[in-house]
């Protein structure tokens, strides 16, 4: 049987420095069945040199924007409209990749014909692409899903346990998903979301699907100075669309009371990090008996209450 196309994509603006290392990381895996569709995003430091070293590669396509898009989903679009591949990599500008990455992501794909979606754990590195830990801190305390083994699980069970309480799949480069699951719904609602669109797309992808969870660390994710979520962990932005994500979730999903626990834990961390005001109502509110008395749906209402009335704008 002929081994499935993938198209990776990947979006850059301003990554100069890790480029080459990430298009590399790309051109020689062991899988080979793949296209290569690079997209710039008007980037003002040398990445186009760079782009320009690899646009007469074959497989390889390159799109430059005149004008910067402003959205990384936009270009994640932009891409996937210009994919031919059945698989969809988003392979993020300054990260990096095992050689075997593409070869044990389609190997789980072809052994689970109803996963939509799988990913791999993840190695952090910092800006000389040095290992400096791995992701495993971010799923701490969900245990309803075992990290230490592979897994298939329906996309319902691991939204309601674990992917509605925190973005799981916290780097786009990790993952690889099927391209007939990606709707034009998805499309032109994960462009509303400046950070959390990534975590509405994996929402979407697997919710009427299962997906895979490979523990070996296959992914590097690179935490630098400009990576988006470093920038912005402690805006109102973050807070405004984490919420409205959990909120979904919570109306569409049977939660559990630990996850909701989990998932109120959550959106005090992000509502506490706005500014010191809003970390001294929540801490009343948390000693309140009428808080503790009713719990999450009360605390529904008071961050849609703070949601409609300070952050509306």
């Amino acid at each position: 049987m002929e081994s499935p196309l993938v198209s990776i994509i990947i979006p850059n603006y301003n990554h100069a420095k890790f480029l080459r290392e990430r298009i590399d990381s790309v051109l020689n895996q062991n899988y080979i069945h793949f296209e290569v569709i690079i997209l710039d995003d008007a980037s003002t430091d040398e990445s186009l040199r760079i782009i320009e070293e690899y646009k007469n590669f074959d497989r390889v396509r390159v799109f430059v924007n005149e004008n910067n898009s402003g959205s990384t989903f936009k270009q994640w679009n932009k891409g996937i409209e210009h994919a031919i591949g059945e698989y969809i990599w988003i392979a993020e500008s300054d990260d990096i990749s095992d050689l075997n990455f593409l070869k044990r992501i389609i190997e789980e794909f072809s052994k689970n014909e109803s996963a939509s979606l799988v990913f791999s754990a993840s190695y952090t590195i910092d800006n000389l692409s040095s290992v400096t830990g791995d992701l495993g801190w971010w799923v701490e305390g969900l245990h309803s899903i075992n990290w230490s083994d592979a897994g298939l699980y329906s996309g319902q069970l691991f939204v309601s346990k674990a992917h509605g309480v925190r973005n799981v799949i916290m780097n786009a480069s990790a993952a690889v998903f099927k391209k007939s699951y990606y709707r034009n719904s998805i499309a032109s609602e994960n462009e509303k979301y400046k950070l959390c669109g990534d975590w509405y797309t994996w929402i979407r992808l697997i919710e009427n699907a299962s997906l895979v969870y490979i523990p070996d660390k296959l992914n590097y994710y690179r935490f630098h100075d400009s990576t988006v979520r470093n920038q912005t962990k402690r805006s109102v932005l973050l807070f405004k669309e984490s919420y409205l994500i959990r909120s979904d979730v919570y109306n569409r999903y049977a939660i559990a009371p630990y996850e909701k626990k989990l998932m109120l834990k959550e959106t005090y961390g992000n509502l506490m990090n706005i500014d010191e005001g809003s970390q001294k109502l929540i801490k009343l509110i948390k000693q309140s008996p009428f808080m503790i008395r009713n719990g999450f749906k009360f605390y529904l209402a008071f961050i849609q209450y703070i949601f409609k009335k300070f952050l509306h704008e």
